[in-house]
C-alpha cells in the first residue's frame, strides 16, 4: 500500500488555506420546501434540511468530508490543525448561509405565489360580485314585468298542489276501507271459529263430565267391593286362626290318647 507523506508547505498560511477554501461545495437539498431532505453520509439516514443542524449540514450538504481527507494527507503538525479547524469553520459558515438563504428564497416564493394567488381570487371574486349584480337586476326586471303572471301561476300551482293532495287522501282513504273490509272479514272468519270451538269445548266439558260421573261411580263400587273383600279377608283369617287351634287341640288330644292307650297296654301286661 502507498501511503502520501506529508508535504511542506509552500506559500504563506493565509494562501494555503485561501486555496483549500476555494475547493468547498456547498450542496442543495432533495426535495421542494419543508420537505426538502438530505441524506447522511455517515449513516444515509434522512435528514429534513429546514431542521438540520450546524453538524449534519457540515457532513452532508458540503463535500467537507473528502477535504478532511485530503488534508490529512498532505499535512501534519500545527499546520494542519489550522487548516482544518479554518476549513471546518469556513464550510460550516457557508453550509448555515445556504441554509439560510434556500429559506428564505423558498418561503418568498411561497408568499409571492399565495400572494398572486390572493390577487387572482380577488379579482375573481370582483368578477363574480359583477354579474351577480347584472343577475340581480335583471331578476328585478323580471319580477316587475311578470308579478301578474307569477301570482296567477303560483295560485295555479297551489291549486294543482291542493288537487293532488285531494287525490292522495283519497286513495288514502281508499286504502284503508279496503283494510277495514278485510279485517271485517277476518273478524268474521275469527267469530265463527270461536263459535265452532266453543260448540266443541261444550262438547267436550258435557262428555268429561259423563265420564267423570262414570268414573266416580266406578271408583264407588271398587271401593265397596275392596271393603267386602277387606271383611272376608278378616273373616278368613279369624276362620284360619281358629282352624289352627283347633288342630293344635287335636293333636295335643291325640297324644293324650296315645299315651292312655299305652298305660293300659302296661297295665294289662302286668296284670
Amino acid at each position: 500500500m502507498i501511503t502520501t507523506q506529508p508535504t511542506r508547505p509552500k506559500g504563506s498560511l493565509q494562501l494555503i488555506i485561501q486555496t483549500w477554501k476555494d475547493q468547498i461545495i456547498c450542496l442543495s437539498p432533495k426535495g421542494e420546501g419543508y420537505n426538502a431532505y438530505l441524506l447522511d453520509s455517515r449513516n444515509n439516514n434522512i435528514i429534513n434540511y429546514i431542521h438540520a443542524t450546524c453538524d449534519e449540514l457540515r457532513h452532508s450538504a458540503t463535500n467537507y468530508d473528502s477535504l478532511l481527507i485530503k488534508i490529512k494527507q498532505k499535512y501534519d503538525g500545527y499546520l494542519k490543525e489550522a487548516v482544518l479547524n479554518t476549513i471546518k469553520y469556513e464550510v460550516t459558515r457557508r453550509a448555515f448561509r445556504k441554509q439560510h438563504e434556500w429559506i428564505q428564497a423558498s418561503y418568498q416564493t411561497l408568499i409571492e405565489q399565495q400572494q398572486l394567488n390572493v390577487e387572482q381570487q380577488i379579482e375573481q371574486i370582483g368578477k363574480l360580485k359583477q354579474i351577480i349584480s347584472q343577475q340581480q337586476q335583471q331578476v328585478a326586471t323580471i319580477k316587475s314585468e311578470c308579478r301578474g303572471q307569477l301570482a296567477a301561476m303560483q295560485a295555479e300551482k297551489l291549486l294543482k298542489q291542493k288537487e293532488a293532495e285531494i287525490a292522495q287522501k283519497n286513495l288514502e282513504i281508499a286504502r284503508l276501507n279496503q283494510q277495514l273490509e278485510v279485517s271485517d272479514r277476518e273478524i268474521g272468519n275469527l267469530k265463527s271459529e270461536l263459535n265452532k270451538g266453543m260448540n266443541e269445548l261444550k262438547l267436550k266439558y258435557k262428555w268429561l263430565i259423563t265420564q267423570f260421573i262414570q268414573d266416580r261411580t266406578e271408583k264407588q263400587r271398587l271401593d265397596n267391593n275392596s271393603k267386602s273383600l277387606q271383611s272376608c279377608q278378616n273373616l278368613f283369617k279369624k276362620a284360619q286362626k281358629r282352624i289352627n287351634l283347633l288342630q293344635a287341640e287335636n293333636n295335643f288330644l291325640r297324644q293324650e290318647n296315645v299315651d292312655l292307650y299305652n298305660q293300659t297296654k302296661m297295665l294289662r301286661v302286668i296284670s
